[in-house]
């Protein structure tokens, strides 16, 4: 398993109609897409672990007791975290298998924190992240970036880069593309970013283009389904051409 990972964001349609549409406009349409894509519920299940689910020799983790925990992830960040009832006691060379419940609607993956060997209770780091399935098998050593500790704050939910989302409605979407290209070439440059903090800000950006392709998918659905007449209506003065709706 691959240590470091990323699932797409999950997108939830919003109930907007052809009448939102008609009297809010794309203003309306992002606003119900946003809705539809609240913040996700912090977990509330305890993983579960066994010390040679993944296998009783190959492991990298050095021997000990470990405290795990994972989080929920969207596009715009991650819940906070749910940890082991207890410790887990580890040998040298065990790969430990933790299990954790189903992805959750609106939730593309989840996070993985594991403590020192050792380390107390609410101690843990980052250790995987991108994982969509209910198992995980901790065969590497250390994460890729240290330090990462775990969320004081439920950072889910599109409201929550409602700022960034709206540089397109504001007329600012090529600042969007602007960031993202930016970012990529400081990455490709080499300069010293944070690994886990480049990750974040593209996710987020990616985050932004996938509402907006909703926004886009929903408005051209009803488009479809709505499109009305074109006739002439009486103007001020004189008939003018245009396109009605029931």
């Amino acid at each position: 398993m691959a240590q470091e990972g990323y699932a797409s964001p999950s997108i939830q349609a919003s109930s907007a109609t052809h009448a939102d549409l008609l009297t809010g406009g794309l203003a309306v349409m992002l606003a119900k897409v946003v809705a539809a894509n609240p913040a996700i519920t912090n977990p509330s299940t305890a993983p579960t672990a066994t010390a040679t689910g993944g296998g009783a020799s190959g492991g990298n983790l050095a021997a000990g007791n470990y405290f795990y925990s994972y989080t929920w992830v969207d596009g715009a960040g991650e819940t906070l975290h749910k940890e082991s009832a207890s410790a887990l006691t580890v040998a040298s060379g065990n790969i430990p298998r933790v299990t954790i419940p189903a992805l959750p609607t609106g939730v593309c993956s989840a996070n993985i924190y594991v403590s020192a060997a050792g380390g107390a209770s609410g101690s843990e780091t980052l250790y995987a992240t991108g994982i969509t399935g209910t198992t995980f098998d901790l065969s590497f050593a250390a994460p890729v970036e240290a330090g990462i500790t775990i969320p004081t704050a439920n950072t889910t939910g599109a409201a929550s880069i409602l700022a960034r989302i709206n540089a397109g409605s504001a007329g600012n979407y090529q600042l969007l593309w602007q960031r993202l290209s930016d970012l990529i070439t400081q990455w490709l440059s080499g300069y010293p970013m944070s690994f886990q903090q480049t990750r974040l800000a593209i996710r987020h950006l990616d985050y932004c283009f996938a509402l907006w392709k909703q926004v886009t998918k929903e408005v051209l659905t009803l488009m479809a389904a709505n499109p009305g007449t074109l006739g002439y209506v009486q103007g001020a003065t004189v008939p003018k051409f245009r396109r009605t709706f029931p």
